[in-house]
């Protein structure tokens, strides 16, 4: 066994791009700020850190909270921690 992990996304949801940004061509990678307890779950309410237009900031929101994340592993115990999750946008 491995006493030290690094924290890891186990499963992204792609984000529903709404409809304006994509007719606007609006693409790009938005930051979003997660907290997980030691048991791998989101708690409080994920945050935008970055963005390249605030039309795409709730459905990285949503994209972030429906997602999976293991926390990080020290010397043999989970760490609750904060994490930036990158959401990017494109259209294809």
């Amino acid at each position: 066994a491995n006493p030290n992990v690094e924290a890891t996304t186990t499963n992204a949801v792609a984000p529903d791009t709404p409809p304006i940004a994509q007719q606007q061509g609006i693409t790009g990678v938005v930051n979003v700020i997660i907290q997980l307890d030691v048991n791998n779950k989101i708690v409080g309410t994920p945050t935008v850190q970055s963005s390249p237009s605030q039309m795409l900031n709730a459905a990285a929101i949503k994209a972030a909270e429906e997602s999976t994340f293991r926390t990080e592993i020290r010397n043999c115990e989970p760490v609750a921690a904060t994490y930036i999750f990158a959401v990017e946008f494109n259209n294809n």
